[in-house]
């Protein structure tokens, strides 16, 4: 199947809602964006594990540091989850 663009999705008409090809388009989104972030938690998995210096001076920014990291890989995990819910639908 020929890739398409988004702009060649949103102009077809209404009475080919979610044909073929507009599911085989927005599969392929979902598939890009679940790498995406599967990218982004194990970079931020990364951060985590080298932010470790021994200076005690910098042992409270550091802390901070991770716990927005891992917020932050919390928040894409979820992100993840939904992804795969909707590709499997």
């Amino acid at each position: 199947m020929t890739s398409v663009d988004e702009k060649f999705i949103k102009n077809m008409s209404q009475k080919d809602y979610m044909n073929d090809i507009q599911k085989h388009f927005f599969h392929d989104k979902l598939l890009n964006l679940k790498n995406d972030c599967t990218k982004k938690i194990k970079n931020y998995q990364k951060e985590i594990h080298v932010a470790n210096f021994p200076e005690t001076i910098e042992n409270a920014s550091i802390e901070s540091e991770k716990i927005v990291t891992l917020r932050l890989i919390d928040r894409e995990t979820k992100l993840l989850h939904k992804i795969e819910k909707s590709i499997l639908k």
